[in-house]
């Protein structure tokens, strides 16, 4: 239950940085593919990072009840 929380909650992080004509989904297990059609290269790469740092800043303490979690991502 905890790890769907944190997925659900990196989810919404997610969506608040892509926009209408772009696609999140999820892939696998803990892993999602975000597909930004009209984007080139650099603005991939802003956005992607963008998207990390503000889940690396956020405590998910909700997750686990008294125990902020820290989660990171990797984006290739």
């Amino acid at each position: 239950m905890a790890g769907n929380r944190a997925l659900q909650q990196i989810t919404t992080i997610m969506r608040n940085f892509i926009r209408i004509s772009d696609v999140l989904t999820r892939y696998g297990g803990e892993e999602f593919v975000i597909v930004l059609p009209t984007a080139d290269t650099t603005n991939t790469i802003m956005k992607s990072e963008e998207i990390r740092k503000s889940v690396e800043a956020i405590d998910f303490e909700d997750v686990v009840t008294g125990k902020p979690i820290k989660i990171t991502l990797s984006m290739v």
